[in-house]
């Protein structure tokens, strides 16, 4: 009996961080950035935009307690992002509602002990969707925070939602540039790419202006772009090399291309990967000399957040197919950026 009782306990250990991904073996010497589209984090409460979908009373039937039991999905899903099972440093969150479910989710159980700060705006989107970028405070420290909005000027209806920049220094003298995305959806086809590109301007501009300032910036671009790394909104709009020995300075380098090239993908749609979650640096983060530097970039999709059913078999468990409820994680792997703290 005892001997069983060992083994379960083995097994849930094993259960909280698989051990097939490349965490360093010293991995107090690096940082984890994390990037997680969580798939509709909605409260149960009426708000101001249109989230009637999240309601008790809709076909979903989203009430408390499936409310309750997706942040406990998703703080297992945080908390595992770490071999220590104490969660990235850094995390950026897509599809959040608002500040509230962001806040809920960082102070449900395990995760509350991790003393995380958060940086939200309340974007322009017509369901209220957000997104987030949530640090570690004590050896991170907040710089400054602001949000972009995109517009077009063809079409004034228009809104999506915003590009988070959140600025933090990492460590003694570190200082990062974080901007959070969550691009306009594939829905609607040629019309839908139109709109990501014109959020690549508008992101690419941004970008610019930091470089004009300083070219050697420490960048990372991550979030859920709707697009893959070979896309134009990717290559040509946002400029972001896919191989990385073709950056130069003021370039970005596509982190998650590589991996999507041997048909990897974080969203899978109709039988099909899709690397739609994405991490790019800057040239700065690849070749730095001295500081935090790039080591590795992966996806996260450890055994349990992965659906078991023969038909959907290593794709997403997620929260919902339509409204049907199946009580999983999300239709979306997490990413990982590892960075060295030299």
């Amino acid at each position: 009996m005892k001997i069983l009782y060992f083994f379960m306990l083995i097994s849930l250990s094993l259960n909280a961080q698989e051990t097939n991904f490349p965490f360093p073996k010293k991995i107090d010497n690096f940082w984890i950035i994390a990037s997680y589209n969580v798939e509709n984090l909605f409260d149960t409460e009426d708000g101001p935009n249109d989230d009637t979908e999240f309601l008790p009373n809709s076909p979903k039937q989203w009430n408390t307690t499936k409310y309750q039991k997706k942040l406990e999905k998703l703080s297992e899903v945080i908390l595992s992002m770490h071999p220590k099972n104490i969660g990235p440093d850094v995390i950026g969150l897509i599809e959040v509602e608002n500040k509230k479910v962001v806040q809920d989710l960082m102070n449900y159980d395990q995760l509350a002990n991790q003393n995380y700060e958060i940086v939200h705006y309340e974007s322009a989107d017509k369901r209220g969707i957000d997104v987030a970028l949530c640090f570690k405070k004590g050896n991170i420290q907040l710089v400054s925070s602001t949000y972009y909005r995109p517009y077009d000027d063809m079409d004034t209806s228009f809104s999506t939602r915003d590009i988070l920049h959140v600025i933090l220094l990492m460590g003694k003298n570190d200082t990062l540039h974080f901007f959070v995305n969550h691009w306009p959806s594939r829905r609607g086809g040629e019309d839908s790419e139109e709109r990501r590109i014109l959020v690549a301007d508008l992101l690419e501009k941004k970008i610019d202006s930091l470089r004009a300032i300083n070219i050697h910036s420490k960048i990372v671009v991550m979030g859920d772009f709707n697009d893959n790394p070979a896309n134009w909104s990717i290559t040509e709009t946002l400029k972001a090399k896919n191989r990385k020995e073709e950056i130069r300075e003021g370039h970005l380098w596509n982190a998650m291309a590589d991996l999507a090239t041997k048909g990897k993908g974080t969203h899978k749609y109709k039988n099909e990967w899709n690397m739609l979650d994405q991490f790019m640096i800057s040239y700065a983060l690849v070749h730095a000399k001295k500081g935090i530097r790039f080591h590795d970039a992966f996806i996260y999709n450890p055994d349990f957040i992965q659906d078991q059913d023969e038909r959907f078999k290593g794709a997403p468990l997620r929260t919902f197919v339509g409204n049907k409820y199946l009580g999983g994680y999300s239709d979306h792997f997490p990413i990982l950026l590892i960075l060295t703290k030299k």
